[in-house]
C-alpha cells in the first residue's frame, strides 16, 4: 500500500511538472496594413479647421469655415459652414480595408444637390473615380492617366442633358505639379505654379472637390505663385496669384496670406489652419 501511495505521489508531481512547462500558445499578431498608398491620407498633423476670409481695406470679411472631425487616424467627415452656422455642405467618408478612401458621402443644404463618389483602385494607384446622384444616376466619371507611376492626365465625363468632356494635363517637378492644364470645350487653359519646400497638410485628400484642386491635392508642399492665362479671342487675361506662410514648429502652414491679381484688380484672402495637438 505504501508503495503504490508512493507511485500515485510520483505520477502526480510528473503531472505538475509538464504542465508548468507546457508552453503558452503564441498570439495571432495584429494584421499591419501597408502604408503610403494613394487614398490613405494618415498626416502627421491632424487638420481641424481652416478658416477663410477676404481682406477688404483693414477688416477681414469672413467667407467659410471648414470642420474635420477623425476617427483615429482617419478623417472621417468634413463639415462647410458660413460665419454665423449656416450649413454649406457635408462630406462623409468611408474607406476600404487598406484604409483607402473608397466612398465620399456629399450632402448639400438643397437635398436635390446630394452625391456620392466611389473610388477604383488598381494595385497602389488610384485610377478612377466615379460620382452618382443621390438616386445612384451616374454624373460624372474621372479617369486618371499615368506616365512612370506619376499622374499626367486627368479626364472628366460628365453625363446631363448631353455629355460633356473636358480633361487637366500636368507637368511635374519632384512631387510637385508645375504646370497645370484645364483643356474644356477645345480651349486650354495652363496654370504655373512654384512652391515652398513646407508640408502641404492637404496632400493626398481625394475629397470631392478634388478635380477643382488637383494641384493642391497631388503636391507635396504649398504653392507659392501661381500664373493662369486665358485667351478670349485672341485676348489674353492674365491671373496671379502669390501666397506667403506662416509655420508651426513641424513645417505645416498655419496662416496663408494670399494676393489674387485679375487685371487692375487685387484681392487679398487670409486662411488659417489649426490642428489637433
Amino acid at each position: 500500500m505504501k508503495n503504490t501511495f508512493k507511485l500515485f505521489a510520483a505520477i502526480a508531481v510528473c503531472i505538475m511538472l509538464f504542465a508548468s512547462c507546457k508552453k503558452e500558445p503564441t498570439p495571432t499578431p495584429e494584421p499591419t496594413i501597408e502604408t503610403g498608398l494613394e487614398g490613405q491620407f494618415m498626416p502627421e498633423r491632424k487638420i481641424t479647421s481652416i478658416e477663410r476670409f477676404n481682406l477688404v481695406g483693414d477688416s477681414l470679411s469672413p467667407l467659410v469655415q471648414n470642420h474635420y472631425e477623425w476617427d483615429g487616424d482617419l478623417l472621417s467627415k468634413i463639415t462647410q459652414t458660413q460665419f454665423g452656422g449656416t450649413f454649406v455642405f457635408s462630406q462623409t467618408i468611408h474607406y476600404d480595408s487598406l484604409n483607402r478612401i473608397a466612398k465620399i458621402d456629399d450632402v448639400r443644404s438643397m437635398e436635390e444637390n446630394n452625391t456620392f463618389s466611389e473610388y477604383v483602385y488598381e494595385g497602389k494607384e488610384l485610377t478612377k473615380v466615379n460620382r452618382y446622384k443621390g438616386n445612384g444616376e451616374l454624373l460624372e466619371e474621372y479617369t486618371f492617366i499615368r506616365t512612370d507611376g506619376k499622374v499626367t492626365e486627368v479626364q472628366k465625363y460628365t453625363y446631363m442633358e448631353t455629355t460633356n468632356y473636358s480633361f487637366h494635363t500636368v507637368v511635374w517637378e519632384g512631387d510637385n505639379i508645375i504646370q497645370n492644364t484645364l483643356t474644356e470645350n477645345g480651349s486650354p487653359v495652363p496654370t504655373d505654379y512654384t512652391f515652398d519646400d513646407k508640408i502641404n497638410p492637404l496632400y493626398g485628400l481625394f475629397d470631392d472637390g478634388f478635380y477643382t484642386s488637383l494641384t493642391v491635392v497631388f503636391s507635396a508642399n504649398n504653392v507659392l505663385t501661381s500664373t493662369m492665362v486665358m485667351d478670349y479671342g485672341g485676348i489674353n487675361l492674365t491671373t496671379t496669384s502669390t501666397y506667403e506662410y506662416e509655420y508651426d514648429d513641424k513645417g505645416y502652414p498655419v496662416k496663408a496670406t494670399s494676393v489674387k491679381n485679375v487685371g487692375p484688380v487685387n484681392i487679398t484672402s487670409i486662411t488659417n489652419f489649426t490642428y489637433l495637438e
